[in-house]
């Protein structure tokens, strides 16, 4: 680390972030229970890594048998640890170890006394609170809990603001189709199913949702076709007494490409923001083209009042993101997950978009994590990313301390309390 980066660092390691997403609990309450550190650690990412690195699947059941003792579990799969240590999961994982536990890192000699303290903290209760507000200083997390929620305080909006899965709207009409019906509306005919969404998506502001996001990336890819009206009432017409015999039955494409553009132009009306997944897929195994963000300019064009925030800054495709960063006013880059997807390259696409993008449609941080700890982790890679990329920029002569210093807490809080218009 050289002086300018030192320098750099200690006027960003206390700055408050505005967390652009994350996958927690709706309410700390909610966290399942029992558990334990080592559970935690392998329910989102590692795991992945260990299974790519050749461990075969019954070691990792075995790692998450709670009626082993926990040491003997991590025996069992330390040697694909050891492999992973390095990836930017396994990074994240000995930062948690060190800023939260005092270890300096997640084996077999730590692994009982980080969980000694990780049940004391589980039991006391304030776990949350203690990571997101007073370790990482998280001003608010942006928050997809997976969930379709209805009413009022179904979630902590201290910690949260939640956003609503537009997902649902093209593929998940078993459970969509009971919401709907909630509406009074003759979900039978296509004019009563899209009053029904138009319905649920006017009030999702009044349940709390405070934006939208839309994850089908995993499952299709991201080219929503401009599909004629007749066209798509005749799919509906045609689907539905398939989905009626068999309500698991999958959505045509060419259905699910008109509700979207459907439920974008209600959001265009409203002045919403909508955060798409682009490029990698967390998991083992998937068609990473799916998810090239290039797929989404007709959307960019077709509805320029939605805020577009692109996820993960559409890594492999990050030149891409880039781009349509720099030719639509209503596209935002965002490097959520991106820090610990790869910490290098989350700081040379901050050096290049800082070339190439205005610097406030630029959202450093975004957890992405379903346990809090690893939230922690992630946030010390980012502000390190942060802090090496403007350090370039200052040595280059583009900036001097001042301003790199202005500019970080722009990319870690500013940029999306105002683009995203998130309420403190």
């Amino acid at each position: 680390m050289n002086a300018t980066e030192s320098a750099l660092l200690d006027r960003i390691w206390d700055m408050p972030i505005l967390d652009t997403h994350e996958h927690l609990p709706l309410r700390p309450a909610l966290r399942e229970t029992p558990c334990d550190v080592l559970t935690e650690y392998l329910s989102h990412y590692f795991d992945k890594d260990l299974i790519s690195a050749g461990m075969p699947r019954p070691l990792l059941d075995q790692a998450l048998d709670p009626s082993l003792d926990i040491e003997e579990r991590f025996a069992r799969i330390e040697p694909w640890w050891d492999l992973c240590r390095l990836t930017g999961y396994g990074r994240a994982l000995d930062e948690a170890a060190r800023g939260l536990y005092g270890e300096a890192r997640v084996d077999r000699a730590s692994i009982g006394r980080m969980n000694e303290a990780f049940q004391r903290g589980v039991q006391d209760g304030g776990h949350f609170r203690k990571v997101l507000k007073d370790k990482c200083r998280i001003s608010r997390s942006v928050n997809d809990g997976f969930a379709h929620m209805k009413g009022s305080g179904w979630s902590d909006d201290e910690l949260f603001a939640q956003v609503l899965r537009l997902d649902g709207y093209l593929e998940g009409w078993n459970f969509l189709w009971d919401l709907l019906g909630e509406y009074g509306t003759d979900m039978r005919t296509f004019e009563g199913f899209l009053a029904a969404v138009r319905a649920d998506l006017l009030a999702s502001p009044g349940y709390g949702y405070a934006g939208y996001k839309l994850g089908v990336a995993y499952s299709r890819p991201l080219y929503f076709a401009r599909v004629a009206e007749r066209d798509a009432r005749a799919a509906f017409d045609a689907f539905l007494p398939v989905f009626l015999q068999d309500r698991l039955a999958p959505v045509p494409r060419a259905l699910q490409d008109y509700i979207l553009r459907f439920c974008l132009g209600i959001l265009q009306e409203m002045g919403a923001f909508v955060q798409i997944h682009t490029g990698f897929q967390e998991g083992n195994g998937n068609i990473v083209a799916n998810s090239d963000p290039l797929l989404l300019t007709e959307l960019l064009q077709d509805f320029p009042g939605v805020r577009f925030d692109l996820f993960h800054i559409g890594y492999p495709y990050v030149r891409q993101t880039g781009v349509l960063a720099k030719l639509f006013p209503n596209a935002t880059v965002d490097f959520a997950w991106v820090n610990i997807i790869s910490p290098l390259a989350a700081e040379n696409a901050l050096c290049e978009y800082l070339d190439l993008v205005p610097q406030n449609k630029i959202f450093a941080f975004g957890g992405d994590y379903l346990f809090v700890d690893g939230v922690y982790g992630h946030q010390v890679q980012a502000r390190r990313t942060v802090a090496r990329a403007l350090a370039r920029k200052v040595e280059d002569g583009a900036l001097d301390l001042e301003a790199a210093e202005r500019t970080a807490r722009r990319l870690l809080h500013d940029n999306a309390m105002d683009k995203l218009g998130i309420r403190l």
